[in-house]
């Protein structure tokens, strides 16, 4: 029901809260905040970290949770004192974030606390490991090119550049994060147990989108782009790259324990996976599933990988009639008929030549993280085809 309230249409310039400062450098002063300024600020954060209205929200953070019923998402009060985030009970905020759906956390406190926490009961902070040292070269270039991109780019708000970089960064600081808290074996299988069974339930998610809601059974798709499927990332290229990474932890259950019938099972959420990543119709995903699959087989058995493995794939190679029709009608629609590449192909070629001359003329940090669209015309791309994607995540960002 309703209470017949007739809520009130504020103009952007009317006032629409005085805000004190912390009062750090003197007496605290007023500062008019006016409603262009909050719907500015609501605006930026939904485009910033992609926030859909409908979602769970655990604000560690309380100022957050002024902002979350603005952006359509439900907020969930963590049990915790926000002053004293490092006496944070990580056990609690899990059960609350696997009870309520949780799908957006601030979680700078929380690794603020993370830190003193560790600081305090003489533990370090950060365990040094063999791969370490190239992930973190990595992020500091990245970071140097980010101001790059400045100068290119003569852009004064630094802090645009570094919204849009976290989502490159994020997976690495999750990394260490992981990495550094991991300290039994066993916890480390839960995590692992928990990607693969996330990973299943996606890959037949992605079938269900396919064959029920695209009506894959019965249809007959006047293109590929029509056929395409992109499920959690909604861009089937990604979604094929995603596919391509995770499976192949399932995999390595199976061949791992591939003496034991019990995991005989897990060939069904594979073959999920990987007709999934063949309806996403990207070539690039299909070369790296056969790349990563190749690998897999020679370092888990190589009589296996030399007398089977390689046999199987030289039969269907010179027999692509026994191949998925997702697979050979992507690659002949590739390979016209003359033997010549197809009209994408070619100007994706002409991409890749124009970013390795960027490359040779710029070998560290680039011309700036996420210029690359922009200035690949000046390292001598044919005007035809600029504004071409580069389909490779490296050289966009």
């Amino acid at each position: 029901k309703t209470s017949g309230t007739v809520l009130a249409d504020p103009q952007p310039d009317e006032m629409a809260a005085l805000l004190f400062t912390s009062g750090s450098t003197g007496i605290p002063k007023g500062v008019v905040y006016r409603h262009r300024h909050f719907i500015s600020q609501v605006e930026m954060l939904q485009s910033a970290f992609n926030i859909q209205p409908g979602e769970v929200d655990l604000p560690t953070f309380p100022p957050f949770a002024l902002f979350d019923p603005a952006m359509g998402m439900t907020t969930v009060v963590p049990f915790m004192d926000p002053t004293r985030p490092a006496k944070a009970d990580p056990r609690l905020l899990v059960q609350t974030i696997n009870r309520f759906n949780v799908t957006n956390i601030f979680a700078f406190f929380l690794l603020l606390g993370w830190a003193i926490q560790t600081m305090t009961h003489g533990r370090r902070f950060y365990v040094r490991h063999s791969i370490d040292t190239p992930v973190l070269i990595f992020c500091f270039l990245g970071i140097v090119s980010l101001f790059r991109r400045e100068l290119y780019t003569g852009e004064q708000n630094i802090l645009d550049s570094v919204f849009f970089m976290k989502e490159w960064l994020l997976p690495m600081a999750v990394y260490l994060i992981v990495i550094n808290n991991l300290k039994d074996r066993r916890t480390l299988v839960r995590l692992v147990i928990v990607i693969c069974i996330t990973t299943s339930i996606i890959g037949f998610l992605a079938l269900k989108k396919f064959y029920m809601d695209k009506g894959g059974f019965y249809n007959t798709f006047s293109s590929y782009d029509k056929a395409r499927i992109g499920v959690i990332s909604g861009q089937p290229n990604q979604f094929g790259a995603f596919l391509s990474y995770y499976t192949f932890l399932l995999l390595a259950f199976l061949l791992y324990n591939w003496r034991n019938p019990r995991f005989w099972a897990l060939i069904i959420p594979i073959a999920a996976c990987a007709r999934s990543m063949l309806l996403t119709f990207s070539r690039g995903s299909q070369v790296a599933f056969f790349a990563g699959l190749t690998v897999t087989v020679f370092l888990w058995n190589r009589k296996v990988f030399f007398f089977i493995y390689v046999p199987v794939v030289l039969l269907l190679v010179f027999n692509p009639q026994f191949l998925p029709d997702a697979l050979v009608g992507r690659m002949q629609n590739t390979v016209q008929q003359d033997g010549t590449l197809d009209y994408s192909t070619q100007n994706r070629i002409e991409v890749w030549k124009a970013a390795a001359r960027m490359i040779r003329a710029h070998p560290l940090v680039g011309v700036g993280y996420g210029n690359f669209q922009w200035h690949v015309g000046d390292f001598g791309l044919p005007a035809h085809v600029r504004g071409i994607d580069a389909h490779n995540t490296y050289l966009l960002y």
